[in-house]
């Protein structure tokens, strides 16, 4: 992607005043919860483009804004674990904390299982609030997607682990989840 193309983007996020919000995967609010509501009442809004990232890949305390202005500039889309977007961010959230490998786990919970050393509280996500349509939203998260495949021919990190155009992340959902639930020690064995 051009450095206009790049510009382009910024202006168009900008021009929605959106909100930024960067925590641990581990502090992120769980839906129906005070905390859930407190975000709602200190940012108005929850839906928007959500990037998780590994937290030692960046600065200690970096900012919000100053993760946001380096997407591109510093290349921190670079190490993007997950683009995704949503109309409930809190969700989301939520579903990349999820341990068990059942009914079609985040690609950031499948992430944290496939590399067992990672932990939830390793793990950032940056939060850009938008008020946009479902169709809008999905327009600026292809745009980060189609930047990050230009320069890592991957859409994000945990792309393989996605179950949206990732057949290996349902298969090794699949897989863990057999391994786990099974208590036939001749169905482990084969």
């Amino acid at each position: 992607m051009s450095k206009v193309k790049e510009t382009k983007l910024f202006e168009s996020i900008s021009a929605n005043q959106p909100k930024f919000v960067l925590k641990d995967l581990d502090e992120y609010p769980s839906e129906k919860t005070m905390k859930a509501d407190d975000f709602r009442n200190d940012y108005g809004i929850t839906s928007g483009i959500y990037i998780a990232f590994l937290k030692k890949d960046f600065p200690d305390k970096i900012s919000a804004k100053k993760l946001y202005d380096g997407l591109f500039e510093e290349s921190y889309i670079e190490k993007s674990l997950y683009i995704g977007v949503s109309t409930n961010i809190l969700e989301r959230g939520t579903a990349m904390r999820g341990d068990s490998m059942n009914n079609d786990p985040h690609a950031i919970a499948r992430y944290r299982n496939a590399n067992p050393d990672v932990e939830k509280s390793d793990i950032i996500l940056l939060s850009i609030l938008l008020d946009l349509s479902s169709k809008q939203l999905k327009e600026v998260e292809t745009s980060l997607q189609d930047f990050n495949k230009e320069r890592t021919g991957k859409r994000f990190i945990a792309e393989g682990l996605s179950s949206i155009n990732g057949v290996e992340g349902t298969k090794f959902s699949g897989i863990v989840n057999n391994i786990t639930s099974s208590t036939d020690v001749e169905e482990l064995e084969s």
